[in-house]
């Protein structure tokens, strides 16, 4: 295996090896209170890195889905590059 990549999130909160990567999912957060009541739009991505699991959530806002599918996609190719 050559060097890491290292892939940093449009939000810049959060910088991991794309070799870690065990999973990512796409999702619509509604409120526990009201299941009905759309508060967010998530990409979560699974790390698995010395043994340990890690979370990691990205949020966008209530009318920012496009740009959580666009970033979800990047994130996509970038996995499918790496492990190529």
């Amino acid at each position: 295996m050559g060097k890491s990549k290292f892939f940093a999130e449009c939000t810049n909160h959060h910088t991991f090896s794309l070799d870690h990567v065990v999973a990512i999912k796409r999702y619509d957060r509604y409120s526990v209170h009201d299941r009905t009541k759309k508060i967010g739009n998530i990409i979560e991505i699974a790390l698995l890195a010395g043994g340990k699991k890690e979370d990691l959530v990205v949020w966008f806002g209530l009318d920012e889905e496009k740009e959580r599918d666009v970033e979800y996609r990047r994130l996509s190719k970038a996995l499918t590059k790496n492990n190529s």
